[in-house]
């Protein structure tokens, strides 16, 4: 059933003439080929838990021969049924140690699609804003163009009429200088994101003014262990404590329990049932050397989660304590204002630049714009102060856009700490 709703899903986003950013990273969620490759490593630890939990296989051993007594001999039967039975906590503690390596798998599987979601949402925004970039500088390289051919059309009187004319030659080199780096990066995004959703054709529609907005920061100093990272963690530091025991463990002797069935064809005919028990005696291999690795990995593992929780804490500008007792790992962010006013510096810097750069500027930059066309072509205003317009347009118009973005990333840091998708609120 799960199947069949995907499919048409995809069939829904493969005939759609338009998809949006959401769309985008819910599909490449399920078409990545990174969260394929981990789907396999979530299949493989699952149905080694499950092998795990199955017993091995018994003995059966069968013995034939002759025996003789006196003057009489007949045929002798032997036959044995062994089935080994693990030292009473060796075969939970290897179960206990596959639940937790499938747990880490499916973990995985849930971090790489939460990975690709934000890493596809964002890139979806660059195609949207490398689109209209392009669109931006097409009109101004025909404005130019327009411009240039105006001032051919007129006689040349005078050197300065002549060197207006290099200048807005020169500048239209420069924009479709500008327009073919825009292609390379539009193509190159399109390309990276027909690799992650599988769509071949691609045509974004975003709403600029309906953001993503981020939680209060107390949100997140409060559920920074609700990252995948952390919990990925968290669940390697059991698992390396629990294959201590496991290893300790190996040190106990196997056993075998069966019974046994002879028959001895001698007159007057004899028959034997009796049950046996075999014990394998740990003498030369008691896993101690197992013992010391699984307590190197337990310490590795441990400093691998100190060093995990003080780099998130970095991104968040926070201190973080990690405590942990006999039964499970604690986790414990302290996070002070002055501490989290500095993890918010980046999202601070990105909100002021929003506000700096509206999309309204947008509008507002295009209408300065043609006015200073409009008075150069009348001569109010020389090429130099002309150029220096179009310039200072094109340089908001391309902020307004990198502001956005840079928002966005922001934004998708955070959201990733704790384990949240992008989503337009």
């Amino acid at each position: 059933m799960k199947f069949f709703i995907l499919l048409l899903l995809s069939v829904n986003f493969l005939s759609a003439k338009t998809v949006n950013p959401r769309e985008l990273s819910e599909l490449a969620q399920e078409r990545a080929p990174l969260v394929k490759i981990f789907l396999e490593q979530e299949s493989m630890g699952q149905n080694q838990l499950k092998q795990s939990r199955v017993l091995a296989n018994p003995i059966l051993t069968y013995q034939g021969g002759r025996l003789k007594s006196g003057t009489q001999s007949g045929q002798v039967t032997d036959l044995t049924f062994m089935q080994p039975v693990p030292w009473p906590g060796k075969r939970s503690a290897l179960i206990k140690s596959h639940e937790f390596l499938s747990r880490i798998s499916q973990m995985d599987v849930a971090e790489a699609r939460l990975s690709l979601g934000h890493r596809v949402y964002i890139l979806a925004y660059e195609l949207a804003s490398e689109i209209e970039i392009e669109k931006h500088n097409k009109e101004r390289k025909e404005r130019f163009s327009l411009i240039a051919k105006y001032l051919s059309s007129r006689p040349l009187a005078s050197p300065k009429q002549q060197l207006d004319k290099d200048i807005i030659e020169s500048q239209i080199r420069l924009v479709e200088k500008l327009m073919n780096q825009v292609t390379a990066r539009k193509n190159g995004l399109r390309e990276e994101l027909r690799l992650l959703t599988g769509l071949d054709s691609l045509d974004i529609t975003v709403d600029w003014e309906k953001l993503p907005a981020p939680h209060p920061r107390d949100y997140y100093a409060s559920n920074i262990g609700d990252g995948w990272r952390i919990k990925k963690l968290d669940q390697s530091v059991k698992l390396s404590e629990n294959r201590i025991e496991e290893a300790r463990l190996q040190a106990r002797p196997d056993i075998m329990v069966g019974v046994n069935y002879r028959q001895e064809n001698v007159a007057p005919v004899n028959h034997f049932y009796h049950g046996q028990v075999a014990v394998v005696i740990p003498i030369v291999d008691r896993g101690q050397h197992s013992v010391q690795t699984a307590r190197a990995q337990l310490r590795r593992d441990e400093a691998s989660m100190k060093l995990a929780v003080q780099e998130t804490n970095t991104e968040l500008a926070s201190r973080a304590q990690l405590r942990r007792d006999e039964a499970s790992m604690k986790l414990a962010v302290q996070e002070t204002n002055t501490e989290l006013a500095y993890s918010y510096e980046s999202l601070l810097a990105a909100k002021n630049g929003l506000s700096l750069f509206p999309m309204t500027l947008k509008h507002k930059s295009e209408l300065r714009f043609q006015k200073a066309e409009d008075a150069f072509r009348k001569g109010q205003i020389d090429v130099m102060t002309f150029l220096q317009s179009d310039t200072q347009v094109h340089e908001n118009i391309d902020l307004i856009y990198t502001s956005r973005l840079e928002y966005l990333t922001a934004v998708s840091r955070l959201e990733q700490l704790v384990g949240h998708y992008l989503e337009e609120k």
